[in-house]
């Protein structure tokens, strides 16, 4: 069993991912992820993620999507610069969605920014933690979701401005929001995930780690496609309704006439 494990989490640190680069600290390339000007943002079209949540049943709490107690939980590490991120949040949301009372989803912060995170060297994914800040200033107006998304959807225009600019569009209270994130409590909360996944290995993102009723299943690391995901859930959400099944217990049998 463990050289099974071994071998899932190897095969998973092949899959396109970010990672901050061996060797020296990297130099600073301003233009490498040049930040767009927020006059050149196209205007917010309807996100298609808040309408994805509008569904009877489905839970949405902070940054938790699911029912507490739902058999198969996915903790999901995520820098908000990774376009890779992106792209497999979109699909988790999307399972999250269509399994409401099975799944549940948690956003986890691990930004590749030496400005939050101990283990990145130089200068990397510098947005990074600026990001994830205003974030979850954003999840105590209730809009986590809705301004990850945006922030995803935007992931060169991540200056103060920007994201100030990404709240105004979505309709948060904009100077509630600026407050927020030179508090303590959302940067501690903050490192509290970091901290979490430098204890369970985190080294790159996204970094996703799978749950059954409570046991670990499966750390997967970098992207995957939405066929390989939707399989993967699909299998753990079977054996979970195979053993409800197998545990139902019998009906008493008829009584003698």
């Amino acid at each position: 069993m463990k050289s099974l494990a071994f071998h899932i989490i190897l095969v998973a640190q092949l899959a396109p991912g970010c990672r901050t680069p061996p060797g020296p600290p990297p130099t600073a390339h301003p233009s490498a992820h040049p930040a767009a000007h927020p006059a050149s943002r196209p205007t917010l079209a309807p996100a298609s993620l808040p309408s994805a949540l509008r569904r009877p049943g489905l839970r949405v709490a902070g940054m938790t999507i699911g029912h507490p107690d739902a058999p198969v939980a996915i903790d999901h590490f995520t820098d908000f610069e990774c376009p890779h991120c992106a792209q497999v949040q979109r699909v988790l949301v999307g399972l999250a969605r269509r399994y409401p009372a099975q799944v549940r989803l948690r956003h986890r912060d691990f930004p590749l920014d030496s400005d939050c995170n101990r283990t990145v060297k130089g200068v990397f994914h510098s947005n990074a933690c600026r990001a994830a800040l205003f974030a979850r200033c954003a999840s105590l107006q209730g809009r986590f979701w809705v301004f990850a998304a945006q922030v995803f959807s935007y992931q060169r225009a991540l200056s103060k401005d920007d994201l100030l600019g990404h709240g105004r569009q979505l309709g948060l209270d904009v100077e509630a929001l600026a407050a927020c994130v030179d508090l303590p409590a959302p940067r501690r909360a903050l490192q509290e995930d970091i901290e979490e996944g430098i204890q369970r290995q985190v080294t790159g993102t996204p970094t996703t780690f799978l749950s059954l009723s409570g046991e670990p299943v499966e750390t997967v690391v970098g992207k995957r496609s939405r066929e390989w995901w939707e399989l993967r859930v699909g299998r753990l959400i079977d054996r979970v309704n195979s053993s409800r099944t197998h545990h139902r217990p019998r009906a008493a049998p008829a009584p003698p006439p």
